[in-house]
């Protein structure tokens, strides 16, 4: 059986399927490798470019990350206890902006920046993620008036 094996091996197109098996293999494990702190910080780079634009009221370049679904790829990488713990670090992060978090239950969450003075016709921007199918979504954007 070895012998069949190394004959096979020595084939130029079973060296190719190896080395492409291998370096697959190679890749899956260097993924999974990932530490959970690289994982929170490329979320909370996202969370900076989505804040920035809800304050900007730039629609457009929010809607555009929504349909490029990066805000759902990234929450769907976690459970929701790692994310609920984000969202709080996030609120502390933009303490001197108003933000407020809200767990409606446990699969919908609110997200609020900016200040609110109904009288003067200040709203806050928003957005609201929803845990459908196992994935955690983003189902509504409110932009700031």
């Amino acid at each position: 059986m070895k012998v069949s094996l190394i004959k096979k091996l020595k084939d130029s197109k079973m060296k190719q399927i190896v080395f492409f098996v291998l370096t697959l293999m190679l890749n899956s494990c260097s993924s999974v490798a990932q530490t959970q702190i690289e994982k929170e910080r490329s979320i909370r780079q996202y969370w900076d470019h989505l804040l920035e634009s809800m304050c900007e009221g730039n629609v457009k370049n929010v809607q555009k990350m929504i349909t490029l679904s990066g805000l759902e790829s990234i929450v769907r990488k976690a459970p929701f206890s790692e994310y609920e713990s984000i969202f709080k670090e996030f609120c502390l992060i933009y303490k001197n902006e108003p933000t407020a978090i809200i767990f409606n239950n446990i699969s919908e969450v609110q997200l609020s920046i900016g200040k609110e003075d109904i009288e003067q016709g200040l709203y806050s921007s928003g957005v609201v993620l929803k845990y459908i199918d196992k994935e955690w979504k983003l189902c509504k954007y409110y932009p700031s008036k």
